[in-house]
């Protein structure tokens, strides 16, 4: 018979929720990187991406991006503790940074 958490409190997603903002004690807040490029194909974006998602610490990582291939530009997110680390990472990884801006993401 299963004996539960023994009256342990338990732990759920709405108490982690909190913590996954932060990293070492840093505050973490969005950011997405807008790149103006002509001729851009997936494969160009894949080959940036891998080289943000192993250069990525802890002060700056890459998230995500979004293609828009009839507009020519890429959106790539991160979550970081300032600008300056998101830019850091981006000229670790070779990507031009046409406009940085703070955002957040809404997963509803």
């Amino acid at each position: 018979m299963r004996q539960g958490n023994r009256g342990k409190p338990s732990i759920r997603a709405a108490h982690l929720a909190p913590i996954e903002g932060h990293t070492y004690g840093l505050h973490m807040a969005g950011f997405l990187v807008e790149r103006y490029w002509p001729g851009v194909t997936a494969a160009d974006v894949d080959a940036v991406c891998r080289r943000l998602t192993q250069l990525g610490g802890a002060d700056a990582t890459f998230v995500a991006s979004t293609l828009i291939p009839a507009d020519e530009v890429v959106f790539f997110e991160f979550r970081a503790v300032n600008d300056a680390a998101v830019l850091e990472l981006a000229r670790l990884a070779d990507l031009r940074c046409d406009r940085l801006v703070s955002a957040e993401r809404n997963a509803r």
